[in-house]
């Protein structure tokens, strides 16, 4: 038999069993598929090669190479699973097949390289790594056989050789769009194979699921469908780097929660978009049971493929999640339970070869009929999954009947009978108290101020008059009154926020009046992104941007044209995920003295972009102990680290206000004294002692610098207490008893 595509024929034959052997066809519809060649372990990294007997790479730069799938068969090899799974005849896919999702145009690009010289192809090299990928001559037959295989393992499925399959193929496919390959990907197997099967199986498969749990977005397989009715795609991949301010691979808005779908495809795109690294098994199957499930379930497929990357798998270099193999195997278990058991699993991405190797090989197992391996007990989804699960449920409600109606995000918490978010109103309040009680200025953001500054952050900076004469000078950036962002263990109201913020005004205010500092107080949330961007994690990139332009105007505007010596920096919330914009400012090491961070445990901040030893000894850090501190910690590089009970910023800043004083008034009176010479510390410079510690042995202060790479990396939120050895072996600690800190 064939049929017509795109005015071509089309193969569509295969072997059928006869009826002869129908014990044999009854055994094989128990089995579950594979597929897999070595012709694939040809494309490679021009100058790189592939030891064939070894089955190892020469160079393990690349993090796409030959031995992912020579480890995927080797582990299922060593699991004694090759006997008891049916082998698919892997083929090259045709370009009519091809042709079903990609252009003639993108087809002609991959053809040609398989003529090419050594010359050319190293000509062509800055092109296609332009495109995140490399091609050498054996890179067009890899992406056909590639291509082919998930195409022969769906084709086994629907004709019912065998229940299930793993095709065990590369390179990868779901970043190739329609026009142009990229990301690692030639052609995109995923999507041509579910084109395939509507061409070719009409009325057998009427609708197709695409999960893709690979880390980074499919915005290949997305795009080919986005118009598409009988396809839904569901996507579960970071969106966000690291500092919240741009997009995680492929980089664009593109994989937001708000991309549905248009024309008929409205609705059949859902995107999960994890805003930060380290999402677990925990986060994924809380997304399977509150989503992808119930959606997959009301859309009853009549077919399912996966797109089976691991690099969100546990030490992967490219995806750093935390999905172990059996969290893996748990996601198989359930999408089995889909399309009456017709499952096809083609691999994409994972580029730990350990992880990878053992998670495909756990999800091979499960498709068998084994029963997935324990996971942890007590799995919690994080603050982040929770949240970002309801930005989607509250989208995609609209479109699919079993998912809750009115959900609201924390996003959207607003004060009854206003249009105003209520987080802007508390902002209202305190800018109003600053000027009338404490008689801060309002900066008007006119003409020396950007336009998209001006837009969004009127009425959130205020200084003090004496900010180009003082001494010392507060920066003072936080996110008081968002109260979304905040953890709350008992009711509270509009009136009680608003003294509680009047309160920490008066608390800060009269020590910087008593003592004649200067200010800088902003608000470092932006009132006003763009009407254009409705999807959260979108509005929060667009946010971020704004706060790091707003620093930099700060900092030119006024501390360096203020006459102070002294910066003290006091971040709170959101504020901290802003270090590295801070220190990266100009003369920024010479003037800041110290700095307080007050982090939220909701966002945790980025790492350091370097070691910064001078940091290091000016800083501390304040962390409720609470949620997910533990991280807090790992990230926070600061001198002095101490625990509280107290989970919101007013409160803790209440509560630590004198430690938080007296410690200022130390760093500055230390620095004024003179202490070791500038750029050194032991007499050292601080490029080559990096880990050193200021020669404090006469300091009123000499226990409060803890060296960070050496302090414990567990909390015990029973003994708060934080002890290390320093560099010469004498053991230094932080204690915290009731609500002291013992600094001396």
């Amino acid at each position: 038999m064939a049929t017509k595509v795109n005015g071509s024929e089309m193969s569509t034959s295969t072997d059928q069993p006869s009826s002869s052997s129908d014990n044999r066809q009854q055994q094989r519809l128990l089995r579950t598929g594979i597929c897999y060649s070595r012709q694939m372990l040809k494309h490679w990294k021009p100058g790189t090669s592939f030891d064939y007997e070894k089955d190892q790479d020469d160079d393990d730069l690349e993090p796409e190479r030959p031995s992912r799938i020579a480890r995927v068969i080797a582990q299922v090899s060593k699991q004694n699973l090759i006997a008891n799974l049916e082998n698919i005849k892997i083929r090259q896919a045709t370009k009519e097949e091809i042709m079903l999702v990609h252009s003639e145009g993108h087809w002609n690009r991959i053809h040609e390289t398989a003529f090419m010289s050594s010359q050319d192809l190293k000509d062509r090299a800055s092109y296609f790594s332009r495109l995140s990928l490399y091609v050498n001559a054996d890179t067009f037959d890899c992406a056909r056989l590639s291509c082919g295989g998930v195409i022969e393992m769906c084709r086994a499925v629907v004709e019912g050789r065998i229940k299930n399959g793993f095709a065990i193929v590369r390179p990868p496919g779901h970043h190739s769009e329609p026009e142009d390959p990229s990301g690692f990907c030639i052609f995109n197997n995923a999507a041509v194979s579910a084109k395939w099967l509507r061409t070719i199986y009409p009325d057998k498969i009427r609708k197709i699921l695409m999960i893709d749990w690979d880390v980074h977005h499919g915005n290949g397989i997305q795009r080919s469908f986005y118009f598409d009715s009988s396809v839904l795609y569901i996507s579960i991949h970071r969106y966000l780097e690291n500092n919240r301010t741009s997009y995680f691979y492929p980089g664009s808005d593109w994989g937001g929660s708000n991309r549905v779908g248009e024309g008929e495809g409205r609705g059949f795109n859902v995107n999960i978009p994890w805003p930060d690294a380290g999402m677990g098994d925990q986060d994924y199957i809380y997304a399977f049971q509150r989503l992808v499930m119930p959606i997959a379930m009301e859309f009853n497929p009549d077919f399912v493929i996966v797109s089976a990357g691991f690099d969100a798998a546990k030490n992967d270099p490219l995806g750093e999640c935390d999905v172990t193999p059996e969290g893996f195997a748990h996601m198989t278990h359930m999408v089995t339970s889909l399309a009456n058991g017709k499952v096809v699993l083609a691999l994409e991405g994972g580029y730990h070869l350990e992880s990878l190797a053992v998670s495909a090989t756990e999800c091979i197992k499960v498709l068998m009929g084994e029963a997935p391996p324990k996971v942890e007990k007590g799995l919690v989804a994080s603050d982040t999954a929770t949240e970002t699960i309801d930005e989607c449920l509250k989208i995609q409600s609209e479109f699919w009947k079993c998912l809750p109606k009115g959900v609201t995000s924390r996003n959207e918490v607003s004060l009854e009978g206003f249009n105003t978010p209520l987080a802007d109103v508390l902002k209202l309040y305190r800018s109003y108290d600053l000027y009338h009680t404490h008689g801060l200025c309002n900066v008007p953001m006119r003409e020396s101020s950007p336009a998209a500054l001006a837009n969004s952050y009127r009425n959130q900076i205020m200084v003090s008059e004496n900010v180009y004469e003082c001494k010392t000078l507060v920066l003072f950036l936080h996110d008081l009154g968002n109260i979304r962002n905040e953890v709350f263990v008992e009711p509270t109201s509009m009136e009680k926020e608003k003294e509680a913020i009047l309160d920490c005004n008066s608390l800060i205010m009269d020590w910087i009046n008593r003592k004649k500092y200067g200010v800088i107080d902003a608000q470092i949330l932006p009132s006003f992104v763009s009407d254009l961007v409705t999807d959260g994690l979108t509005k929060k990139v667009e946010q971020n941007k704004l706060t790091k332009l707003l620093i930099s105007w700060l900092w030119n505007s006024f501390i360096s044209l203020s006459d102070c010596e002294d910066i003290v920096l006091i971040c709170v919330g959101e504020s901290c995920n802003f270090l590295n914009t801070i220190l990266t400012l100009k003369d920024v090491s010479s003037k800041l003295a110290v700095s307080i961070q007050i982090p939220n445990v909701r966002h945790i901040p980025s790492k350091l972009s370097s070691d910064l030893q001078w940091y290091y000894d000016i800083s501390a850090a304040f962390v409720p102990v609470i949620g997910e501190s533990s991280r807090l910690y790992d990230r926070l590089p600061q001198g002095v680290f101490k625990l509280t009970d107290k989970t919101r910023p007013s409160q803790l800043i209440h509560l630590e206000w004198k430690t938080i004083s007296d410690l200022i008034e130390r760093k500055l009176k230390r620095k004024n004294k003179g202490g070791p010479e500038e750029g050194k510390v032991n007499g050292n410079t601080k490029e080559n002692d990096q880990y050193s510690r200021r020669d404090s042995d006469n300091s009123n202060d000499s226990n409060d610098i803890l060296n960070p790479m050496q302090r414990s990396k567990k909390l015990n939120q029973n003994d708060k207490i934080g002890s290390v050895d320093n560099n010469a072996g004498e053991n230094l600690s932080v204690s915290i008893r009731g609500n002291e800190m013992d600094l001396d």
